[in-house]
């Protein structure tokens, strides 16, 4: 991961109350960064950090559940 992506992320990390991230599936153009929990987390939607040309944003709540949809159709089609 490149150092200033890696920076931007930990502005990030309060927000979504994570302790890092890990690099998901590209999708639809965009590095993916899911967040990671010490502590299962169970409120709120789930989010993750969308990432295309060094900008990094947080996801919509439409675009996190086409990603979970879209992570979900890549696991089952390796199967």
């Amino acid at each position: 991961m490149k150092r200033d992506i890696k920076a931007k992320l930990k502005g990030f990390l309060t927000r979504l109350q994570a302790s890092s991230f890990k690099k998901g599936k590209a999708w639809k153009g965009f590095s993916v960064y899911e967040p990671v929990y010490k502590v299962e987390k169970e409120v709120g939607f789930p989010r993750v950090v969308l990432e295309a040309g060094g900008e990094l944003r947080l996801s919509s709540y439409e675009e996190c559940f086409e990603y979970m949809r879209f992570v979900k159709y890549k696991e089952s089609a390796n199967v």
